[in-house]
């Protein structure tokens, strides 16, 4: 297993050669991803290999998974979620040629035939992330707020149950109309 992913590689060379990387990256690495996590500590797994299809199409295909540490959307307290990505990218050098990938292939546009397998990690898991964060409702720190609000509401509600509605002259303003 490898410490690191090469910087960038020759796609269409090492899809002809079936090249195949496995490495743990950091998370601290990543640019794009890091600013949207609570702790950017720990590693990527990374599985990833090119070659050329029985169908002729070269391409990228594999996995990444991590466990990141995020915050939750509800209560803002940090939680930890595990993330796994799996791809199969198609090799294009145009939009066009993506348009005309077969199914379960998504486009990967090259730019001068090098491509960085760390940005197409990072991608992956960028896309793979839920797009609110939150934990489940029974463990969130939130819930025994919610609670206690929902009670306090209801106590409210028995103490006071022949108070006058302050809007109750606007509604018959409106049904004399």
């Amino acid at each position: 297993m490898l410490k690191r992913l090469p910087d960038k590689v020759d796609a269409m060379r090492q899809a002809r050669e079936g090249r195949q990387y496995r490495a743990r990256l950091p998370l601290q690495d990543m640019r794009r991803l890091a600013p949207l996590l609570n702790d950017n500590q720990g590693e990527i797994d990374v599985n990833i290999g090119l070659g050329i299809g029985e169908d002729g199409i070269a391409h990228v295909a594999g996995s990444a998974s991590a466990t990141l540490r995020v915050l939750c959307q509800r209560c803002m307290e940090p939680m930890a979620i595990d993330v796994e990505a799996g791809f199969r990218l198609g090799l294009v050098h145009s939009e066009s040629q993506g348009e005309a990938l077969p199914e379960p292939y998504e486009a990967l546009l090259m730019e001068e035939g090098e491509i960085s397998l760390a940005d197409v990690i990072e991608d992956e898991l960028l896309l793979a992330l839920p797009q609110v964060p939150m934990h489940d409702e029974q463990s969130c720190a939130s819930a025994d707020i919610m609670q206690a609000l929902a009670a306090r509401m209801k106590e409210t509600e028995q103490q006071a149950p022949g108070k006058e509605n302050p809007f109750a002259v606007l509604k018959q303003l409106k049904d004399q109309n």
